[in-house]
Order: structure tokens, then C-alpha cells, then sequence
């Protein structure tokens, strides 16, 4: 099982990559594969409406098209998104603008917030009320809030948070199997509505 993990923080070396690899070494421990997208590190284009031309060349089509097949070949999605100014990050907007159905649709996805003080519950929920619409991504009702980001990366987890994180890693795991036989199901496949109303 394939499990990827998008970066939403455009800043190269950000905590919330520091928090995406965490997450990826907690994967591996459970047997589980990961494909990172650090949104940081992989200057991807802002969307435009280029993006639904099937005839698109170059570098634009070169910088999404790796993430895309990448993505598509995942069974589950965790998000990871910084808190900024009490909103999820641009870079993370066109991440979900950029996706069509093949990369998220049908699968699972936790939303990981990130916060060097108490906060990081607003991008969480932000995400869930507009990203799926497009994308039919489907967010698991838990999700995980890390706080005081430096101190967590300078000391590890506490521990009734890592047993959080593996809870919550071990579910969502758990939903990626079932939504597997779901994406098989004739009415997921058909997909006669593109967008969500």
C-alpha cells in the first residue's frame, strides 16, 4: 500500500517538510510505502485553464505530470498544512486546483495541521470545506493537529501523541484497503459528474 504525503508549505526545508518526514519514518515502521510531494521543493505552475487542454507541452506538463502519475498511484493521501495567518497556504490551494480525478478521487486523505503556537485548526478545517468538491477526495473524520512545531521536533512526540499519530496512521491504512474495492465499484468508475455541486 502507497500512502503520499503532500507538503503544503512552499518554503523550502519548512517544519511542516520536517513533520512530512516524521510521518513517512512512522509509514515505513508500519510496513507502508510513501511518495512525498514537497510542495517547498518541487516548484509546481500556478493553475490556470492551460491545465485542461490535453495538448499541453513542456515544462508546465513536465512539472505536473511526474506528481500526477505519482499520485495516481497512490492508495491513500495525507495532507500536511502550516497554519499561515489563520489559513491554509497558497501552494496548497493550487495543489487541489491542479488535481482532476485520477490523483484523489475516492481515496482517503488525513489532514495533518502544523503550528509553532496552540493553533492549526483553521487550515483543517478550510480544506475539508472546499478541497473534495473537484477532486472527490474523502477526509477521514479524524485528523491530527501538531502544536508547538519546534518543540516537537527538537524533543519527539509526547507519548499519547505518537500513540495518536499511530492510531490514526494505522485507520487511515485501514480505509485505503476498503476505498480500494470501492474504486473497483461500476458507479465510482463511470463517473458521469466531473464537479461536485
Amino acid at each position: 500500500m502507497k500512502v503520499a504525503i503532500v507538503i503544503g508549505s512552499q518554503r523550502p526545508g519548512s517544519r511542516s517538510a520536517s513533520v512530512g518526514q516524521y510521518l513517512e519514518r512512522e509509514l515505513t515502521r508500519l510496513d507502508l510505502e510513501a511518495y512525498v510531494l514537497d510542495l517547498g521543493a518541487v516548484g509546481l505552475p500556478l493553475w490556470d485553464e492551460g491545465c485542461w487542454d490535453e495538448e499541453r507541452e513542456g515544462p508546465w506538463n513536465e512539472a505536473w505530470s511526474a506528481a500526477s502519475a505519482e499520485l495516481t498511484s497512490c492508495d491513500a493521501l495525507i495532507v500536511v498544512s502550516p497554519e499561515w495567518g489563520g489559513m491554509a497556504t497558497a501552494s496548497l490551494k493550487n495543489f487541489f486546483l491542479l488535481c482532476e480525478k485520477n490523483e484523489l478521487a475516492h481515496k482517503p486523505a488525513l489532514l495533518v495541521g502544523v503550528s509553532s503556537g496552540q493553533g492549526g485548526s483553521y487550515p483543517i478545517a478550510e480544506l475539508r470545506m472546499s478541497s473534495y468538491k473537484n477532486t472527490h477526495v474523502c477526509y477521514l473524520p479524524d485528523h491530527l493537529i501538531i502544536r508547538n512545531v519546534r518543540a516537537f521536533l527538537a524533543d519527539g512526540p509526547e507519548p499519547a501523541l505518537q500513540e495518536r499519530v499511530e492510531h490514526t496512521l494505522k485507520l487511515l491504512a485501514s480505509y485505503a484497503r476498503a476505498f480500494a474495492q470501492l474504486r473497483k465499484d461500476d458507479v465510482v468508475v463511470s463517473w458521469p459528474y466531473a464537479y461536485g455541486m
